[in-house]
């Protein structure tokens, strides 16, 4: 929340105004990332395979208020994925002709992607 009035960019933002980072907009800026609505994991990689931390990558939110949870989400989220990954082998489900594009969805407070179908095989 602003305390006091600003101006920015021609724009008078008065005191007292609830800002909120426009997080699609970041993670799908063309001047960042190459083709931002493709899946490329790899874009995250170093040329060793090894994980390279972005400034442009802010699922939790900026600043001071940023999501609290963030360190256990994402030691769950991790948790979660690295077993799904070990004991399943994911495939596209055969009887639906094609996946949705990754950037179809709806936007709200969040992306939220249209609902697929998909084949999962123990491994």
């Amino acid at each position: 929340m602003t305390t006091q009035t600003v101006n920015f960019a021609n724009y008078v933002i008065p005191k007292g105004t609830t800002i909120v980072a426009n997080l699609w907009a970041v993670h799908n800026d063309p001047d960042v990332w190459d083709e931002p609505s493709k899946f490329k994991p790899e874009r995250h990689l170093d040329d060793k395979g090894n994980f390279v931390q972005s400034k442009h990558v802010i699922p939790f939110s900026v600043g001071p208020r940023h999501c609290l949870g963030e360190q256990l989400a994402r030691m769950k989220i991790f948790i979660f994925l690295v077993s799904m990954v070990q004991k399943f082998e994911f495939l596209p489900d055969p009887n639906e002709p094609d996946l949705p594009e990754i950037d179809d969805g709806v936007i709200g407070n969040g992306f939220f992607p249209y609902p697929f179908n998909f084949v999962a095989n123990e491994i």
